[in-house]
């Protein structure tokens, strides 16, 4: 065993010796390691896919995927820096506006910037306490559900409870709503609007203009007390779920069995709306809007600016948009194939997505540049979650080019075959170092085995030809030829 070991040590000590070159700066014994090095652009790899790192223009990236990553973005919208551990239990996320750590599930830290240059902080130990600051220097606490104050959180100013669901009140604006064993008993104030309930016997509903709203023996009886003159008078009875009617200046609305039967019209219009039985049927027509539904074989929707259909839903689905500023098109097909075309017609750019799921997912983007993948089990696409953070372990093919940069990359049976080109310089590997083809548009062209073993090729107009290493013939220096 002993002098197995050292002969295989002497064959790794050899092979990344002839791995090393001088361009681009390189050695490589992959899958244990592989360093490169092109103009800007540094890639470093060991043990992969556990560990490496990788900068290029406005964007960077390190870790031992999947425990532990780090990203920097400076290009991309959304979340500009990003660390990573065991995603997406925990994530430490942040851009020039916006920052978020979360410890799933127990901790979670968000910032926000205000209009007013402040931060709005808040802290989270789920389920039983939060804090932070609002502006202006507004602090709060809550240790729940025994007593606390929330500011800007759950739609509301402010939240306040003691003992919840014993006592609430919380605000909106000018808004005040109060609960006591919340949701039984409740009334609200301020902001033109007050009600009050006592669930299940009543409840009371009253905004400036309107007309009163009142139910009982919530929720089968509802009706408005209007006189018709309010703002915007309103005409409302239900015995729910049997049948009803809502008729105000908007629209006139007939229900039936709800949710199965309902008919809207629109005064003074050629607009109706058939429902029923839901949601099988639906027939809708108005200006610039025609509707045909039946579900799920069939439907169609025509209004301004787009048009839509389906087939034996979600079998096959349809769908045309056409705006003063964009136009886009998207079909898909068993919810496994999809195509999305997207236009700006201001910047004069195209965008296309397409996928065949889980097997591959297609890009081009706005500027031109393209992308395919294979496999893509995650059926949305979470490029700063987990694409980021695992998909280097599904990935067995993966193409990339970006003709602004003048850069294209090939990714076959995850890195066993590598194909890199950069501007002149292009470089396709088998395994590593044990083929490797290279080629430098008016320098060089080179076929080498064995991490260098054996080397052919030209170079400066001359032949390149080692053996064991040894340079038998090495070409010439491209300057001297010039």
């Amino acid at each position: 065993m002993p002098r197995e070991r050292f002969i295989a040590l002497c064959a790794l000590v050899l092979l990344s010796a002839g791995a090393c070159s001088s361009y681009p700066k390189r050695i490589d014994i992959w899958p244990i390691y592989f360093h490169e090095e092109i103009g800007d652009r540094k890639t470093t790899e060991i043990i992969w896919p556990i560990g490496g790192s990788k900068t290029i223009p406005g964007h960077s990236e390190s870790g031992a995927w999947p425990f532990f990553t780090t990203y920097k973005d400076d290009d991309k919208p959304g979340y500009a820096n990003a660390c990573n551990g065991i995603y997406p239990f925990f994530v430490n996320r942040s851009d020039k506006v916006d920052s978020k750590l979360w410890v799933m599930p127990f901790f979670l830290r968000t910032s926000r910037e205000m209009p007013d240059s402040d931060r709005d902080i808040d802290y989270m130990v789920f389920p039983l306490f939060f804090w932070g600051t609002s502006p202006p220097e507004q602090k709060h606490f809550a240790f729940f559900p025994i007593y606390g104050t929330l500011k800007n959180r759950l739609a509301r100013d402010e939240n306040f409870f003691v003992l919840f669901p014993i006592y609430n009140h919380s605000r909106i604006g000018s808004r005040h709503a109060k609960n006591i064993l919340f949701p039984i008993i409740a009334w609200t104030y301020g902001g033109g609007r007050r009600s009050h309930r006592v669930l299940p016997f009543y409840t009371y509903y009253k905004k400036e203009g309107e007309p009163e709203l009142w139910s009982f023996l919530w929720p089968i009886v509802h009706f408005s007390n209007s006189d018709g003159t309010e703002r915007v008078p309103r005409h409302m009875f239900m015995i729910w779920p049997l049948f009803g009617w809502d008729n105000d200046r908007s629209k006139n609305r007939t229900l039936a069995l709800w949710p199965l039967f309902s008919y809207d019209s629109v005064p003074d219009t050629d607009y109706y709306n058939w429902i029923g039985p839901w949601p099988i049927f639906r027939l809708q027509k108005g200006r610039e809007l025609r509707r045909t539904q039946i579900w799920p074989i069939y439907g169609q929707l025509y209004q301004k600016g787009m048009h839509s259909y389906y087939l034996f839903w979600p079998i096959f689905r349809w769908e045309h948009k056409d705006a003063e500023r964009i136009e886009q098109r998207d079909w898909s097909f068993a919810l496994f194939l999809y195509n999305k075309y997207y236009r700006d017609k201001v910047a004069n750019t195209e965008a296309v997505r397409r996928m065949a799921w889980p097997f591959w997912r297609y890009f081009r983007h706005h500027d031109g540049s393209k992308q395919f993948v294979a496999f893509s089990p995650i059926y949305y696409w979470d490029e700063f979650g987990f694409e980021r953070n695992y998909s280097r372990f599904w990935r067995v093919f993966e193409y990339v080019d970006n003709p602004k940069e003048e850069e294209t990359s090939y990714r076959f049976i995850w890195r066993v075959v590598r194909y890199d080109r950069l501007g002149k310089y292009s470089t396709l590997n088998v395994l590593g170092p044990l083929f490797r083809y290279e080629h430098e548009e008016e320098v060089q062209t080179k076929f080498s085995l064995l991490g260098g073993l054996l080397t052919v090729g030209s170079r400066g107009g001359s032949g390149v030809f080692k053996l064991f290493y040894i340079p038998f013939a090495n070409g010439k220096d491209p300057a001297e030829t010039n």
